[in-house]
């Protein structure tokens, strides 16, 4: 090899190396890295939903959240019966200027609940499939008049009167 040729190479790596360094240096100072590169939303990682033992699910209101400044005489069957899930139902009561909500409970699969005590009025129902995390909302809105006990099917097949309409997430 001509010393020609040797210091040609040197030249060539030398002049690779500084190109490097001084790319990695731009990158650095303008901040650019992968994580602020675009991603589409099907790959970004989401907390899996771990759904509970069923020796942990007991149906009934969750601790103070119990119907909540609504004596009332009406009460609302939540009938999850037909379902092989445990559910969690919140129900939400609807007024003019807003929705507030007033009671959740957990109801294991296969049982009903009867929300008891609640205000004539009208109310949201969603709940939760308890296996899969995913939330649904039932429509339209539920209209309780006084004295009046309701059933409520948590199942499509049975809801003749309610359409089941999946949430993106849940107000609850």
């Amino acid at each position: 090899m001509t010393s020609f040729t040797k210091h040609f190479i040197k030249r060539y790596i030398t002049c690779i190396a500084t190109g490097m360094f001084v790319l990695t240096l731009s990158l650095l100072i303008l901040g650019c890295s992968s994580s602020n590169q675009p991603v589409n939303s099907s790959e970004k990682l989401r907390t899996p939903f771990i759904p509970p033992t069923d020796s942990s699910v007991i149906t009934g209101s969750a601790t103070g959240t119990g119907p909540q400044d609504l004596i009332g005489s009406a009460s609302v069957v939540l009938d999850n019966s037909q379902n092989g899930y445990h559910a969690r139902v919140a129900l939400f009561k609807i007024t003019e200027s807003r929705k507030q909500l007033t009671s959740i409970i957990t109801i294991r699969k296969n049982e009903q609940f009867t929300a008891n005590n609640l205000a004539a009025g009208t109310y949201e129902i969603q709940y939760q499939n308890l296996y899969t995390g995913k939330f649904f909302k039932l429509n339209p809105a539920l209209t309780i008049t006084d004295h009046a006990t309701l059933p409520i099917p948590l199942n499509q097949k049975q809801a003749s009167d309610f359409s089941i309409t999946p949430l993106f997430h849940s107000s609850f």
